[in-house]
């Protein structure tokens, strides 16, 4: 009997916030709405154009931006990876994301296809070099990978990218993505992490 009266009680107690919950959802909105026909305030930093800043850009120069603390090696497969915010600034991504966090911007890859649970077909984007003149082609993107994968190199990335069974050179800007299964991860992998970097002309010798 007196398990059942303190039952009672928490249900009256639920019912009791859930009906005051329900006044504030209806009476504070009310009171925080903006009138229609009243001026928006003047904010400074909603402002943009010369009145913010009257200089015109230029190109070249040098940028410094200061850390508070080590921003780490600067090799997205190697550790310490402290600061991908700078990481970006150097190394780029296949696929960006858009405004929803979904994989679905083109970026260094044009397009992707989904050929079949472990296969997808990849045309990159040409035009591209890296810091030293190479060429970002299918050829330097499949040694990417292919060294991340080699355990000889210590990428701890390479847990990462477990289901990937191989990358196929199809031409100069294809590639196919083969899986050991299928993988629904590959596209949020490749838009969350900045990874594709240049080993320079003379990095296979």
């Amino acid at each position: 009997m007196e398990v059942a009266v303190n039952v009672m009680k928490r249900l009256l107690t639920f019912s009791y916030m859930i009906m005051i919950l329900a006044l504030m959802h209806l009476i504070l909105p009310g009171q925080c709405v903006q009138a229609a026909d009243e001026p928006i305030p003047e904010q400074g930093w909603m402002e943009w154009g010369d009145n913010y800043y009257p200089l015109k850009p230029v190109r070249g120069g040098i940028i410094r931006v200061a850390s508070p603390v080590y921003i780490g090696a600067m090799n997205p497969n190697h550790f310490p990876v402290l600061d991908w915010i700078t990481m970006s600034y150097m190394y780029e991504k296949l696929i960006n994301l858009d405004g929803n966090f979904k994989p679905t911007v083109p970026w260094l890859a044009e397009t992707w296809e989904q050929i079949d649970d472990v296969t997808v077909l990849m045309k990159l984007r040409q035009g591209v070099m890296f810091h030293d003149g190479s060429p970002f082609n299918a050829e330097a993107l499949k040694y990417q990978f292919d060294w991340i994968m080699d355990k000889k190199n210590s990428a701890w990335t390479r847990s990462w990218v477990e289901p990937l069974k191989s990358v196929e050179v199809v031409d100069e800007y294809t590639v196919k993505w083969h899986f050991k299964r299928p993988w629904g991860g590959l596209f949020g992998h490749h838009g969350q992490c900045p990874r594709i970097r240049g080993f320079g002309k003379g990095s296979k010798g």
